[in-house]
């Protein structure tokens, strides 16, 4: 567990690079305390977190009236859309009457 390399760079005399493994090894206890401290912070929050998802939604009753008129405004707002297209499909059928109109008596003329 926790296997790894680490790379400490030698000096010329056997003091030196013993100070420089200790600081090296000194180095990794404040590293791993440090990710300790990471992972005491985030299994907090997630117990705060399990927490808070036990509890009922507070505006839950303010949510669905919200929807409702959502709803509401949708259904009015689609109504309109509906009288928009109809009388868009109405004009759409009067001109090709119109054109086809036009078309026979042109027919019916001679050049």
């Amino acid at each position: 567990m926790g296997a790894g390399s680490h790379v400490v760079e030698l000096s010329d005399s056997a003091v030196g690079s013993i100070a420089r493994i200790e600081n090296c090894i000194n180095g990794l206890e404040k590293t791993l305390e440090n990710h300790r401290n990471k992972l005491s912070g985030a299994q907090s929050q997630l117990e705060a977190s399990k927490t808070q998802l036990t509890r009922p939604f507070e505006q839950e009753q303010e949510l669905h009236t919200v929807l409702t008129e959502l709803a509401n405004v949708n259904a009015i707002l689609n109504v309109d859309k509906t009288e928009d297209a109809d009388a868009v499909l109405s004009e759409n059928e009067d001109n090709k009457k119109d054109i086809l109109e036009m078309k026979e008596e042109e027919d019916g003329q001679e050049y």
